[in-house]
């Protein structure tokens, strides 16, 4: 399921939220965790990726990846 970054235009939080592709597509819109304000925007920023904890680096990059700046 994809994070989503809002930031709060009422308390100006930065916050994450999981939404399906569905709930996105319908314009879902979260609630400020810290403030409970609906006056959100989204907030673009590098992309991430949420990693199992039972995968190691070289589960995700492989041992011959070279120069890889996880290893």
């Amino acid at each position: 399921m994809p994070l989503y970054d809002y930031r709060c235009r009422e308390c100006d939080s930065v916050f994450e939220v999981k939404l399906t592709l569905e709930e996105k597509g319908q314009g879902v819109t979260p609630s400020c965790p810290q403030c409970k304000s609906t006056k959100v925007v989204q907030a673009f920023s590098p992309v991430g990726y949420i990693r199992q904890r039972s995968l190691s680096r070289d589960d995700i990059c492989g041992q011959g990846c070279g120069g890889c700046p996880m290893h």
